[in-house]
């Protein structure tokens, strides 16, 4: 059956397929604006950027479900992807439970990061669009490292096309390694810090925004800086409360 994500996936053999990480009415609300935006993810990294925790590993099914419904209020008209947090998605049974509710609150797909071979089995007979999501996998790695073994990546990345995955994501591979294995698949593959020749990216868009200051990433270009921006528009308004400027005469009723 041709969905609305698999005819999305399809654009990446044509030019490159753009999806960003929204978790919120500002987030979606911007994205939605665009419509070279192919594809948006409520990503697990919002345990960061929107809970200020160190990693992705302290978000819930329940997060995540309130977020998604965030987001599809908002976005009608573009695929969206719920990231399964830790936990969710390893027991093909619980992953059946879990997924259900993420089609049910208006997901198109989801993503599981590493092989689980029943869970993408389970995925594939019922039907649910899925990306699998290799290289760093900041669930369950402690630190980030730059993933080079090729063969290792490519058995992986084999596997999961045959057992279903719509589209693979690599996160921080070394770009010739992911170039390699891009070319031996026949399904989109898909990046975040793993260079310029594969059929996409996934980016999360707060971190081009400037609106994530913790993080320190070399594949991250800031377009702007929109929380220096915040923090001195509130620097000018506190000074105006202080010295009785605010509220002018115009602005109340």
């Amino acid at each position: 059956m041709m969905t609305r994500l698999k005819e999305v996936l399809k654009r990446g053999f044509e030019r490159p397929l753009i999806g960003f990480s929204v978790y919120d009415y500002f987030g979606a609300k911007l994205v939605d604006k665009f419509e070279e935006v192919d594809f948006v993810l409520v990503g697990d990294s919002l345990s960061m950027v929107f809970k200020g925790r160190p990693d992705v590993r302290h978000v819930d099914m329940d997060d995540m479900l309130y977020h998604l419904e965030i987001v599809r209020h908002v976005i009608k008209d573009k695929p969206i992807i719920l990231d399964m947090p830790l936990g969710s998605y390893e027991d093909p049974m619980k992953a059946y439970e879990n997924v259900s509710k993420a089609i049910s609150r208006g997901a198109d797909g989801v993503m599981i990061e590493g092989i689980y071979r029943s869970t993408m089995e389970m995925l594939s007979d019922e039907d649910i669009d899925f990306i699998v999501h290799l290289g760093y996998k900041p669930k369950y790695d402690e630190k980030p490292r730059i993933y080079r073994d090729y063969n290792s990546l490519l058995r992986e990345a084999i596997l999961c096309q045959e057992l279903g995955a719509e589209a693979i994501k690599l996160e921080l591979v070394e770009s010739n390694v992911a170039k390699m294995v891009k070319e031996k698949l026949d399904i989109p593959v898909l990046g975040v810090g793993s260079g310029p020749y594969l059929d996409g990216h996934i980016l999360v868009l707060y971190d081009f925004l400037g609106m994530y200051p913790d993080l320190k990433a070399r594949f991250v270009r800031r377009y702007i800086d929109l929380f220096s921006l915040a923090e001195e528009a509130l620097s000018k308004l506190i000074k105006d409360i202080i010295s009785g400027s605010y509220p002018s005469t115009n602005e109340f009723y």
